[in-house]
């Protein structure tokens, strides 16, 4: 349990996924190593000797994927559907969340959702306003 984003690393790194070349692997196991709370940092080895486009893609969608992760933090599989709903000024995002479980209200996934969206908008620009949608609205 301790450290299971860097064992993530070393799983995909070592796990011989086919269809993915060398590089490839690489890229989706440093996604998957910072799903979680440090951020990337060319002091790590995994990390510096991507290219700086690779460097971006990981720390960009590796936001998208701690928000996910945010969004199951009871690892109840609660979320039914989510809808995204763009601000006309595009520096916001409104996202509707419904919960798959009657009578469960999704408050600490949505707290843990906006917890973990402070990345995102570092990396797009843009701030995610949560909501909690009821089923059948």
């Amino acid at each position: 349990h301790n450290d299971h984003h860097k064992h993530s690393y070393y799983l995909i790194r070592n796990s011989g996924l086919l269809g993915f070349n060398d590089e490839e692997v690489d890229l989706i196991a440093n996604i998957a190593r910072y799903h979680r709370q440090s951020n990337p940092k060319d002091s790590h080895p995994n990390y510096q000797n991507l290219s700086r486009d690779h460097k971006k893609l990981v720390k960009e969608l590796s936001s998208l994927l701690r928000i996910a992760e945010g969004l199951d933090k009871g690892h109840k599989c609660a979320i039914k559907d989510i809808e995204l709903v763009p601000n006309s000024t595009k520096k916001k995002l409104k996202c509707k969340i419904k919960s798959s479980i009657d009578g469960y209200d999704c408050a600490l996934e949505k707290w843990s959702a906006e917890g973990k969206s402070k990345d995102f908008k570092k990396e797009f620009g843009v701030d995610i306003d949560f909501v909690l949608v009821k089923s059948g609205k």
